[in-house]
């Protein structure tokens, strides 16, 4: 079981956020690597079936679920849980697809007290019925920590704020004139380094959830540590680097720097396509 968490305080009101969040149709836009999303409306909840391409030589991963919100209008909070479920209309025999359980996944937004700032969190596990490598597992949680929320951020940038939940920000503005102070917003990094982080990271972006962790063969275990020594080096050499290139296998040919670089793009093609599917669901409700 492969289990994420992250959190940041940021710059954006919570009706500007959630004009993304609460929208289901819009996970698309923000979590580049889901592929496909349906959306069925069964009675007083809507089941969302969404694809997840990984690249080789992982299988594709798909996921049935549904989701519960809950808004806190004394704390002006918004809260979304989401996990696996099955649908007739989702059978979960698709050649090539591996039917993966979402087995939780929960975001909270909280409006910042005197200030357009948003609280948010994000929890999620899922286990990808599949074998997957231990290291791609570990490159996955270290470089996707906080991607989800920033590319959900990024989206949000610009839009208009959700008539649904203008009323807070009115709020928020109400009590900043009333001279409640305005936190620090430190903990949420510049636009600037977020570009950064995303070119190291850039393949990492997502809504979502999570995936198991267990080694593709019983291996032993000084094998399995090589390859994450191996592993992390490539990744270090390359955050120095701060740049990334596309190319496929072929296009490195035996030069010992052109081998490495091949790692580090199909670790980061893995890592990222794994963390998207830690954003399973986005909002599927």
């Amino acid at each position: 079981m492969l289990e994420v968490s992250a959190s940041a305080t940021v710059d954006l009101s919570i009706a500007a956020l959630l004009s993304v969040f609460a929208e289901p149709a819009l996970n698309l836009k923000w979590n580049e690597r889901l592929s496909e999303q349906t959306l069925l409306h069964a009675g007083n909840r809507t089941v969302a079936h969404q694809l997840y391409p990984m690249p080789w030589p992982l299988t594709d991963r798909d996921f049935v679920l549904t989701c519960d919100e809950r808004v806190d209008e004394r704390s002006r909070s918004f809260f979304s849980s989401c996990s696996s479920t099955s649908h007739p209309a989702f059978p979960s025999q698709e050649p090539g697809v591996v039917r993966a359980e979402l087995v939780r996944s929960s975001w909270s937004f909280t409006a910042v007290p005197g200030s357009e700032s948003t609280h948010v969190t994000f929890s999620s596990a899922v286990d990808p019925k599949g074998a997957i490598p231990r290291p791609l597992v570990a490159a996955a949680q270290r470089l996707g920590r906080d991607q989800l929320i920033s590319a959900l951020v990024e989206e949000a940038r610009g839009r208009t704020p959700s008539p649904r939940f203008e009323h807070w920000a009115a709020a928020a503005d109400a009590q900043g004139q009333a001279g409640h102070s305005t936190p620090n917003r430190a903990s949420w990094p510049s636009a600037a380094l977020v570009r950064t982080a995303r070119g190291v990271v850039a393949v990492v972006r997502g809504v979502a959830t999570a995936a198991t962790a267990r080694c593709l063969a019983a291996g032993n275990a000084a094998a399995n540590a090589t390859t994450a020594a191996r592993a992390e080096a490539v990744l270090a050499a390359a955050r120095v680097r701060q740049r990334v290139r596309f190319a496929e296998p072929s296009s490195f040919v035996s030069a010992t720097e052109g081998e490495g670089e091949w790692v580090w793009i199909w670790m980061r093609r893995l890592s990222g396509a794994m963390w998207a599917a830690l954003g399973v669901g986005g909002n599927g409700s």
